[in-house]
């Protein structure tokens, strides 16, 4: 009656405990918990203690609980054990997970048997867990150089399987049936010789994040062999709880073991870039680098031994087919004379060594894992050396077809993005190539900060996807407010190429959303310039009138090809301190643009005549330091003070009135204008900018009216 009451509660109970812990998993990865593997350790101790203690919170219900929680723990051990075998399919390492899963499924059918109050019949399906627990050792051990043990590791796996080999012999004597005879000496002798390959198993396994679920599955097994034992020997009270100890490490094991394969990572390395190497010379440098890296990889995931084992194969390898290009210690020593041989024969060559190495690397590891370890080791080539590898090497083999191809479709996005933009207009292929090497490319989270107003550019930006937001510091309210958003093409910071340009940043740029950006540091585009990569001034300007316009909320929805066609319809115009540039009542002409300066504006308070049409005297003394008509003090009032990107003429433009206020430059001021025609064709196609124009508007006329005092 228990098991009918528990069993849904127990399952609904520990479908929602595997949601948890797989939520959990997700939200620790975020946070790179798993990056210390004393976190993982922890982690295991929290899963053990739960796993064991859970039914000790069931006072009145300790025993159907703990049965239920047995037979779920035991499911969780087989579905984990299952993924891995998956996880590691094609490799010589699937082997072990094969023989763990059958032992685990088992133990499972034991477990339901016990269950179902039938011992005699559970303790066949035990002591038939413990058969295929010795294809792991020796699975290992196949693939293992025996030379490399110690002293201790020989003498265990000579030794050890003599006491089971007796023990078994006794307890088959023993034994009152055929069947418990076999089962007695079968599962005897298999857990010695298990124990026997262990301590190679581990020692294999030392410094890598595999350590410690296979220490908590050889405690799981060697509990498996004291629950037999004590099955046989003394029966007692005692043994569901050590099945539920066995299954607990089992459990907790496997999805260790299942989580460090998903969150197995490779550091991607940082090569020093050049630019004036052959195509012979960069090709021996990238197959160098990402050899390297590769075998780092490999080495750091399965230890070692491993690693060694690999190697020394290599060497075998090298000597029998004459190799010129060896591989020793996960370093490559290149004897090729490449005077006497053309770049497609060097790469032959190369792949050739590179394929050998790769079958010793996946037939261990599996080709899951040999194709994220070969991604992260090209990941980390500079672009030129990517580029070569990937064209001669990579493309003709199978398993770096389709990085090469992955990288070939990344480089053309690249390049055309590059050469689509207005400062690398009239750039060479050679010059774009240049760029290329130096670009490295950035997924910049949501709120990631690029520069800050008022400090140097680190890099040049050009926004392949997403929104960069736009802030500048107001200075009537001192807050940062946003003036605009950069989209798919634009750009910011071409000050870091020009050694002699003012770097600092006049904004400060934020990702909006998730952004994919191509930057060059400052330091990589300060070399380009001396390897003679030189940018025009011409170029340079047309960049940063690009930049300023795009980062204006008016023009924010334009692409980077529409606002460079509306500098080309934009007039120019210098105006010298102190000259009125437009005359409240004056009819509508421009929309204008404050390129750089400092523009006032001023209105009426008092009706007046000035003396000059175009000049405007500047009394020191006045307060605030305002501009005044000359012999009229007082008649017009200062009530804004525009700068760089700010503009003026709108509200007359989009209201068919004359201008409102009176602007005149309080130094030295360049400014874009923008005739009606062309501003009413702008505003005509875009709700957004009639919206924005109608917005300003408002806002400076109440503005003005509550300075008036009106």
């Amino acid at each position: 009656m228990g098991l009918v009451i528990f069993t849904p509660i127990a399952l609904a109970v520990g479908v929602t405990l595997w949601k948890g812990a797989l939520g959990a998993f997700r939200w620790l990865s975020k946070r790179n918990f798993f990056a210390q593997e004393r976190n993982i350790a922890l982690l295991s101790l929290l899963g053990l203690a739960i796993s064991m203690g859970l039914p000790l919170l069931f006072q009145q219900w300790r025993a159907p609980v703990l049965v239920i929680w047995t037979i779920l723990l035991a499911i969780a051990a087989v579905w984990s054990l299952l993924l891995t075998t998956r996880q590691y399919a094609g490799s010589d390492i699937q082997a072990m997970f094969r023989a763990l899963l059958a032992s685990a499924g088992l133990l499972t059918l034991g477990a339901v048997l016990m269950a179902l109050k039938h011992p005699a019949q559970a303790l066949v399906f035990t002591h038939l867990a413990v058969f295929p627990l010795p294809i792991v050792g020796i699975a290992n051990a196949l693939n293992d150089d025996l030379r490399r043990n110690t002293r201790l590791e020989k003498a265990l796996l000579l030794l050890l399987p003599l006491p089971g080999f007796i023990g078994g012999v006794l307890l088959a004597r023993w034994a009152e049936t055929l069947l418990e005879a076999f089962l007695a000496a079968g599962a005897t002798f298999s857990f010695f010789v298990f124990l026997a390959f262990i301590p190679s198993l581990l020692a294999a396994y030392v410094h890598t994040r595999f350590i410690t679920p296979w220490a908590l599955l050889t405690l799981g097994a060697t509990l498996l062999g004291l629950f037999n034992a004590l099955a046989l020997f003394a029966p007692s009270e005692t043994l569901p709880w050590i099945l539920l100890a066995t299954l607990s490490f089992w459990a907790v094991g496997s999805f260790v073991y299942l989580s460090a394969g998903w969150r197995l990572s490779f550091s991607t390395p940082s090569w020093e870039r050049g630019f004036t190497l052959s195509a012979e010379q960069r090709l021996r440098h990238a197959f160098a680098r990402f050899f390297e890296a590769l075998f780092e990889g490999f080495r750091l995931a399965f230890g070692d031994r491993r690693a060694q084992s690999v190697d020394d194969d290599l060497d075998i390898i090298a000597v029998t087919a004459d190799w010129d290009v060896e591989l020793d210690r996960g370093r490559v020593r290149d004897e090729l004379n490449l005077k006497e041989m053309t770049v497609l024969e060097q790469a032959e060559r190369y792949r050739e060594v590179l394929s050998r190495a790769i079958d010793l690397m996946d037939n261990w590891a599996g080709s899951k894992f040999v194709t994220r370890a070969a991604q992260a080791a090209y990941d980390g080539l500079p672009w030129p050396e990517r580029e070569v590898l990937g064209r001669y090497v990579l493309t003709g083999t199978t398993w770096g077809g389709a990085i090469a191809h992955q990288f070939a479709s990344a480089h053309g996005e690249q390049f055309r993005a590059l050469r689509s933009v207005p400062l690398f207009a009239g750039f060479s292929q050679e010059m774009l190539d240049q760029l290329l090497a130096a670009v490295r490319r950035s997924d910049a989270a949501s709120g990631t900060t690029f520069v800050k107003e008022g400090q140097p550019y680190p890099d040049f930006a050009l926004v392949m996807g997403g929104e960069v937001e736009v802030w500048k510091i107001d200075a009537s309210s001192g807050c940062s407010v946003m003036v605009g958003e950069l989209k798919r093409g634009a750009t910011f910071g071409s000050q870091v190429f020009l050694p002699d340009a003012e770097n600092e940043a006049q904004a400060t740029y934020r990702a909006a959303v998730p952004t994919d950006v191509l930057l060059i540091d400052r330091v990589s585009a300060l070399k380009l310039a001396e390897q003679g990569l030189s940018l025009n001034r011409e170029a340079t300007a047309a960049s940063r009138l690009s930049q300023m316009l795009a980062e204006m909320p008016l023009f924010a929805e334009l692409s980077p090809h529409q606002i460079e066609a509306l500098i080309r319809r934009m007039g120019r115009q210098s105006v010298s301190k102190g000259q009125i540039i437009v005359r409240q009542g004056q009819p509508r002409q421009y929309f204008y643009i404050i390129q750089s300066g400092e523009v006032g504006v001023l209105a009426k308070t008092a009706r007046s005549e000035p003396r000059s049409d175009s000049e405007v005297a500047f009394h020191d003394g006045a307060p605030n330091y305002k501009p005044v008509y000359a012999g009229d003090k007082g008649s017009e009032k200062l009530v804004a003070q525009l700068g760089k990107g700010e503009h003026f003429g709108e509200t007359s433009l989009f209201s068919n009135q004359p201008y409102s206020a009176t602007c005149v430059a309080l130094s030295p001021v360049e400014l874009l204008t923008l005739d009606e025609f062309t501003f009413d064709r702008l505003i005509a196609t875009s709700h957004q900018m009639t919206h924005y124009v109608e917005q300003v508007s408002s806002g400076r006329l109440k503005d003005m009216r509550r300075k008036l005092g009106q």
